[in-house]
């Protein structure tokens, strides 16, 4: 078994590192060795910048967070050509530019933020405990900042099980989004190294999207009211039993789009 720890520096996440702490059954530390471990393993940090997780051994990584206000997520977001993004044309923003879309695989929220900072309203969901303290205080430290204001008061992010979320929720017309966004973690030869890596550091703790992802596509089919955008490698197969009605190509993955039931 890959061993986790928890390390918290800031009192400020004490509450937080605890419910994680008493979540995962993760024992927490408040002084860091002198030498990282060779052991393969996964460290949360809750520190002053931000919370963090950080991989080890086979599986070691730079720290990874939910950052909107720094780095190439907030370069991204200010490109003049943001509505050429392919999440973007597959969303359909152009037409709807007020389109409220579920998240049901927020992972580091990178697309959410894309999405919400083109105007859509963003519902995001993540089951991951580790996860969704990224989020959380991504989110913080995204409300600190003015210019970030709007975008924001756009996005807002629930834990919990978005399969189960949908299948409960798909005849309730206030809850219904217009799109439904998943975005699996899937092995993609093309990826980068880091973003590798990345993926490797989610599976870590049991993000295993691809197994149930069949599932996830059916009930979102019937809780979207407009369609269904769908992230794949690029030379993926369509799943089995179903039908994209049209796909958007990139040069390493693409998106396809399936028209909800009832349309």
């Amino acid at each position: 078994m890959t061993k986790k720890v928890i390390f918290l520096e800031d009192e400020r996440h004490r509450l937080m590192a605890e419910q994680l702490s008493a979540q995962e059954s993760i024992s927490i530390i408040e002084t860091l060795p002198h030498t990282d471990s060779s052991e393969a393993g996964l460290r949360i940090n809750f520190e002053t910048q931000c919370v963090s997780i950080q991989g080890f051994g086979e599986y070691a990584t730079n720290k990874v967070q939910v950052d909107f206000v720094d780095g190439s997520l907030s370069r991204r977001s200010q490109h003049k050509h943001l509505h050429g993004e392919m999440v973007a044309k597959a969303v359909g923003i152009k037409k709807h530019p007020n389109t409220k879309v579920f998240d049901a695989t927020t992972g580091l929220a990178r697309d959410s933020f894309i999405l919400a900072t083109l105007g859509c309203q963003m519902e995001m969901m993540e089951q991951s405990n580790i996860i969704a303290c990224l989020i959380v205080d991504g989110l913080k430290r995204g409300q600190d900042e003015p210019e970030l204001a709007a975008t924001m008061a756009r996005m807002n992010f629930t834990q919990g099980n978005s399969l189960h979320y949908m299948r409960a929720q798909r005849d309730n017309e206030l809850l219904r989004p217009d799109v439904v966004y998943l975005d699996p973690m899937f092995p993609d030869r093309q990826k980068t190294a880091l973003a590798k890596k990345e993926m490797r550091l989610f599976q870590l703790f049991g993000l295993d999207e691809e197994s149930n992802l069949e599932l996830m596509l059916e009930a979102a089919i019937q809780f979207a009211k407009r369609h269904v955008v769908l992230k794949r490698p690029l030379k993926a197969a369509p799943l089995s039993g179903f039908r994209p009605s049209h796909s958007i190509s990139g040069r390493s993955c693409r998106f396809d789009v399936y028209v909800a039931i009832g349309l």
